[in-house]
């Protein structure tokens, strides 16, 4: 009874994941294609071809895999999938009425609304979690993603601010750098501390897993300080507390890249893309404050920059995540070499795409970071729709 319990239960885990990771590559896909239809005469807003990627595809895996790493981290039990269900059922209608509203309207306002308080009541269910369960040093990451869905309330409420502010430029402005550099990359530096020690067998680093607690927080308040900053039109000021933000993640990314390299572990798909996706979204980060610090508008963030950052960062980074969630998760691990097999092509051609989106052509570039992802995404497929079991090793 309790073997036939337990199996139902790793089923009903493997089809979650499968869902999930279908979802995310949905979303990337629909996004691919909204913004290849630009290049065909079509109008697309501006807004759905960037948060088909960073609203739907990034908030999808971040608020399932944020519980993911939580409850393994604090050695939690599990809250059953009918919360992360409801959640994302309803992250994903609003942002479907988002996308289908042509301006900014009472529709949109509550539909931004709701996202707020989902990830608001996301935000203070994980901290209650991480607040009762066990806490190790390695568990108080887990306050990283609190912080960051947080960040992302906040994000929100300043788009909602936005068209009645007077400077609705400068408080857009505000709002993207916060939902990217607070809420994105605060994710990022929240997980990859345990997540590329685990994905490639190598130690976790003390000096980034004790630095932490008090680097995580201070890239929050940076973020935090500078979009407020930002919005009221102090663009130096927000560009060096910025600063502030990216000595925080250097503290904690550095150590993290140094164990790994000390410890001369093969390098698969999985680390090769988060790693390429982290080093995008860091320098990213880095030249975004400097941009604000030598003068440059709140509207610096050119065509090129977001395909860089876009493409060359966050899709590079949640497929690298994909190439080893889904085998674990899905209970297909030995799959982990078909990934593995012939990345680096896909590795280069993305990373090829951000820099010449970057220097060159966002166009070509967009096109090459375009192929890598579809490619990816088409090896991922079999651990996606294949129902067939295997037993984790």
């Amino acid at each position: 009874m309790l073997n036939s319990t337990l199996e139902e239960q790793r089923e009903l885990q493997r089809r979650w994941n499968k869902t999930v990771g279908a979802v995310v590559a949905g979303w990337i896909l629909l996004g691919v294609v909204l913004n290849a239809l630009t290049l065909w005469g079509i109008g697309v807003p501006r807004w759905n071809r960037i948060h088909a990627f960073t609203v739907g595809a990034l908030m999808t895996a971040v608020v399932a895999y944020s519980w993911h790493f939580t409850l393994t981290l604090t050695r939690a039990p599990s809250i059953g999938y009918r919360r992360l269900i409801t959640i994302l059922v309803i992250l994903h209608g609003s942002l479907l009425v988002l996308m289908l509203q042509p301006e900014w309207n009472s529709a949109s306002a509550f539909a931004a609304l709701c996202v707020a308080t989902l990830m608001l009541w996301n935000a203070l269910s994980l901290a209650a979690v991480v607040r009762r369960a066990f806490i190790s040093q390695l568990a108080a990451t887990a306050w990283g993603y609190v912080l960051s869905f947080l960040l992302i309330v906040f994000a929100i409420a300043l788009a909602m601010y936005a068209p009645y502010s007077g400077s609705f430029m400068n408080v857009i402005a505000a709002h993207s750098r916060t939902a990217v550099w607070g809420f994105a990359w605060l994710t990022v530096l929240s997980t990859v501390v345990t997540f590329l020690p685990t994905v490639t067998g190598a130690r976790v680093s003390f000096v980034a897993r004790d630095r932490c607690p008090e680097m995580l927080v201070a890239h929050a308040a940076a973020v935090t300080l500078a979009a407020i900053m930002l919005a009221s039109g102090h663009y130096r000021v927000a560009g060096g507390i910025m600063m502030v933000g990216v000595a925080a993640s250097v503290s904690i990314v550095q150590p993290t890249l140094a164990e790994l390299a000390q410890a001369h572990k093969p390098l698969g798909a999985a680390p090769a893309f988060v790693s390429g996706g982290m080093l995008w979204l860091l320098g990213a980060f880095a030249g975004d404050a400097i941009s604000l610090v030598t003068g440059y508008g709140p509207g610096s963030m050119s065509t090129s920059f977001i395909v860089a950052v876009v493409g060359a960062g966050l899709l590079q980074l949640i497929t690298g995540a994909l190439c080893h969630l889904l085998p674990v998760l899905t209970g297909k691990a030995s799959l982990r070499g078909r990934l593995n097999r012939a990345f680096l092509p896909r590795l280069a051609m993305v990373n090829a795409g951000g820099l010449v989106a970057l220097l060159i052509s966002p166009i070509v570039g967009g096109g090459a970071i375009a192929i890598a992802v579809l490619w990816q995404l088409f090896i991922l497929l079999p651990l996606i729709r294949s129902s067939s079991k295997e037993t984790n090793p």
